[in-house]
Formats: structure tokens, sequence, C-alpha cells
């Protein structure tokens, strides 16, 4: 995932990984997960304490941001003590929020297995349950746009 910037928004206070996305065919060696805490990008943090949070990732093209509420994720997630693999896809522009749905095609690194998931309504959080550990790349679609980041799952 490309992290580089033409805008004048402050960066992410920290990154835990960067990452590179010259190849998002689904190998081990280009799921890069890109963890953030700290300042959202401005066109993000609309609802959050001083515009900051705790686990985000910009996405490759910097059109949406996948704020992470259930860190660390986890395989086959379970609802034990309340936690649960939460994600919130804020899109840059308020006009995406009218496409109603966003298609989420997650291809497992290691081995290439390919989920779907849809939410809808959308934009809001919802729970991305994804079946093995490992990272996966995400390839995002609202409206006419498209878009990627990379997530990693743990074991249970």
């Amino acid at each position: 995932m490309t992290l580089a910037s033409c805008t004048n928004e402050q960066p992410a206070t920290k990154t835990t990984r960067e990452s590179s996305s010259a190849n998002r065919t689904g190998t081990a060696d280009s799921c890069r997960p890109a963890m953030r805490s700290g300042k959202l990008p401005d066109w993000a943090n609309a609802g959050f304490t001083h515009g900051t949070t705790d686990h985000f990732i910009l996405s490759d093209r910097r059109q949406i941001v996948a704020v992470v509420f259930g860190y660390p994720l986890t395989e086959r997630s379970t609802f034990k003590g309340g936690r649960q693999n939460k994600v919130r896809f804020i899109p840059r522009e308020a006009a995406a929020e009218s496409a109603g749905e966003l298609r989420i095609t997650a291809v497992l690194a290691v081995n290439g297995r390919t989920e779907k998931r849809t939410i809808s309504p959308w934009p809001g959080a919802s729970i991305i349950d994804l079946p093995e550990a490992g990272c996966w790349s995400l390839t995002l679609h609202w409206g006419h746009r498209t878009d990627s980041l990379d997530l990693r799952y743990r074991p249970e």
C-alpha cells in the first residue's frame, strides 16, 4: 500500500508497518498492512474525538479509510467478551455515501483463497469476519469507485 501523498493532510502519528502496492496478486510478499494510530485524515475524522483513533488503514488510492475498532482482527471472530471484527470504512467523498453498499473482495495472501462480502446499507461500521488467519488483500468497490488495502487477521 503506497502511503505517499500530494496533499497537505497531517500524517498519522504512528505507522506500525509500511507497505507497497506494486503487486496485488495475493502473494505473501504483496500483502503488507500499514496499521496506523493517531490523527485521521481531515476528511475522515467526523465523529471521532479530536479526529484520532487507535487503529486505521488508509487505502492505496487514499479514497477510503478503514477504522479498525475490533483490533486485533481474528479469524472466525466470535462475540466473546464483547469483542468482534468491527471495521468502519469511511469514504473520502461525501457523494460516495449515496452509493448504498460497499462490495469487498478479499484474497488471502498465502494461498489465493477468495471471499466476498457486501456491506449494505453503507457507510457505517460492520463486522468483517474472514475464515483464516493471515494477510488479506481487500479490493473495495462503491458506486463507480474502486480502491484497495490490506488487513491482517490473527489466529483465534
